[in-house]
């Protein structure tokens, strides 16, 4: 759980440095770089084109997921420490 958290924010991190960027540019603070506007660009048109509804039920399913295998990690943990006790 912590991984995905630094993760997103690791992310908008990024998105932040890109926005940043990108009004620079828009503002004629910056010079505009080619190469970084393409790479943008296929940033942009890589992302997958979802309707919200079915976004936010990805995003639940696989949270519950990362729940459940967060909560056999701990009871897999207490049992094997039970078991330790045990012997």
């Amino acid at each position: 759980m912590v991984h995905l958290f630094q993760l997103s924010q690791h992310l908008l991190t990024m998105l932040e440095q890109v926005i940043t960027y990108v009004n620079d540019v828009l503002n004629n603070k910056r010079p505009a770089d080619p190469k970084i506007g393409r790479a943008i660009a296929q940033l942009v048109f890589s992302i997958p084109k979802l309707n919200p509804a079915h976004l936010e039920s990805l995003i639940n399913s696989s949270y519950k997921d990362l729940l459940m295998i967060t909560y056999l990690t701990n009871l897999i943990r207490t049992h094997l420490k039970l078991l330790n006790l045990s012997q």
